[in-house]
């Protein structure tokens, strides 16, 4: 089927071959919780958005300007970018990159080590992601890394990116391989795991600490805001009374038939999770509204259980679009369990147990009547009962 769009005007304006927002729902699906995980990577997702040729989704680097600081202060030693896979390490390194001076073109090409040649004289040895390396292979990076540290070198500032555990565990191999205890990997330890003290020649930018309810408010508002939604406007698919899944979801997340409300109980859920010490990065804060927006329940018409704009002619015309819901999607339910349980995101918000007080069906309204797309409100509270289920309300 062919979709068509509407005018300025409102108009029908013709046939055309592909939905005028679908380059960029193509986009955004890659960041949702799909088999492949390929978000794992910044690289995976810069090329994905030359390919699409839209906008990027563009978040805050909270330490960036820290980051520059630091380098621009002429402070002799190293800087390490820690945190766990997904907290936007690369994506860091790269903004600090540019910050400092760097190419694009640079970083884009090939290689996981690039130098730029400081106005101080320092060669800057950006070390864009440790796990790139393959066993022995990061040796030499992280012997450039204690030269500059604990060797008093101070021709050259490496920036490293690492996971915690991967760090730590290459400093243990190559110290076994040096045949000693690698000196930097206690007090990295230490300063991972019990916020120990300072390394005197190597600043520690953990990025694992920075993630919080305003992360999620970010980048829900990144992903709901963004300006390719405009296009929806003159989308067939949205008009002559036609409701869109895609983009009602996004109206919800964005807040416009609650006040803001789904957001908020959601920023809430993730900030008790994190003050009962569960971490959620960024990656899977983008995969959770990338979820709420796209989910699908049923996969035979939406192809990982996740929607592109050529799915929904068929969801409308088979008329289960209540198998779209947002609300559903904020915990995977969309999702197969297995699927959903590999993702730290939906697993904490199932710990929270929302949509498992069955007194909220003593009633007789049907389930597609709480949660059919069209319904502003759930309607299960004529029975009186305390109400606390995919609709986060009472």
């Amino acid at each position: 089927m062919t979709s068509g769009y509407v005018s300025s005007e409102g108009e029908f304006a013709g046939e055309v071959a592909t939905p005028p927002t679908a380059a960029w729902v193509r986009f955004l699906r890659s960041y949702g919780p799909t088999p492949n995980n390929l978000t794992m990577f910044d690289e995976y997702v810069s090329n994905a958005l030359g390919r699409a040729k839209v906008a990027p989704i563009t978040l805050s680097t909270p330490l960036l300007e820290n980051m520059a600081r630091h380098i621009e202060s002429q402070v002799p030693g190293s800087l390490l970018i820690a945190g766990t896979a997904g907290d936007g390490k690369t994506y860091h390194c790269r903004a600090l990159w540019a910050r400092i001076g760097g190419d694009a073109k640079v970083w884009a090409t090939k290689g996981n080590v690039k130098e730029l040649r400081l106005q101080d004289g320092r060669l800057a040895v950006f070390i864009k992601d440790l796990s790139e390396f393959n066993g022995e292979e990061s040796d030499i990076p992280l012997e450039r890394l204690e030269r500059s540290v604990l060797g008093g070198d101070d021709s050259e500032l490496v920036v490293l990116a690492a996971n915690h555990g991967q760090l730590l565990d290459r400093l243990r191999d190559l110290g076994k391989r040096q045949g000693r205890p690698h000196p930097l990997r206690k007090p990295l330890q230490e300063r991972f795991l019990q916020a120990g003290p300072a390394l005197e020649r190597l600043a520690v930018f953990d990025l694992s600490r920075t993630t919080s309810r305003k992360t999620f408010d970010e980048v829900a508002s990144a992903v709901a805001r963004h300006p390719e939604w405009e296009n929806c406007r003159r989308c067939a698919l949205n008009a002559g009374g036609k409701v869109c899944p895609i983009n009602e979801n996004r109206r919800r997340l964005l807040g416009e038939s609650d006040d803001g409300q789904l957001a908020r109980r959601l920023g809430d859920l993730v900030e008790i999770a994190r003050l009962n010490g569960l971490h959620l990065p960024v990656r899977d804060l983008l995969a959770l509204c990338s979820n709420m927006v796209l989910g699908y329940a049923d996969a035979k018409l939406a192809k990982e259980n996740l929607m592109t704009c050529s799915d929904v002619p068929k969801i409308q015309e088979n008329g289960h679009l209540s198998k779209a819901s947002v609300y559903a999607n904020a915990f995977g339910a969309n999702l197969p369990r297995r699927r959903a349980s590999d993702r730290p995101v939906f697993k904490a918000m199932a710990s929270f147990g929302v949509g498992e007080d069955h007194r909220a069906m003593e009633c007789a309204t049907p389930p597609e009547e709480i949660q059919h797309l069209a319904s502003p409100q759930c309607v299960a509270s004529r029975c009186g009962h305390w109400f606390l289920d995919l609709r986060l309300g009472v």
